[in-house]
């Protein structure tokens, strides 16, 4: 769990890298990838070739497990936070985006109750 490298007030989420803590992301990223409920969160949303036209207007920071990991392969990310923070933009697009009814509302909920305990 990345918990283990917490020290007080939580500000390792605002320091730099360090090794073991890449690999332990790309650790909690491949079992998100794997997750059974993951299908709808590895890829981009193909919005336009969906015809769905509102999907940048509810959801203007689009986000994948892909894109996450992509990210953070090529040292975008600064601070775990702001992996952290994209992760969990995945499943507030999903939440905002489809109703309570849809499976990529539901699958968004337990995939994003997994991410945060494996946090």
């Amino acid at each position: 769990k990345l918990r283990e490298f917490e020290k007080e007030d939580e500000v390792w989420w605002d320091t730099e890298w360090s090794t073991e803590m890449v690999l332990a992301c790309n650790n909690l990223l491949r079992k998100l990838k794997r997750n059974r409920i993951s299908s709808d969160f590895l890829e981009p949303v193909p919005y336009a070739q969906l015809g769905l036209e509102d999907y940048l207007t509810i959801c203007p920071t689009p986000m994948d497990l892909s894109t996450v990991e992509n990210k953070l392969e090529s040292e975008e990310y600064t601070t775990p936070r702001q992996m952290l923070d994209d992760v969990r933009m995945i499943f507030t697009n999903a939440m905002n985006y489809n109703n309570v009814e849809q499976s990529q509302h539901r699958n968004a909920i337990l995939l994003s109750n997994f991410f945060e305990e494996l946090w």
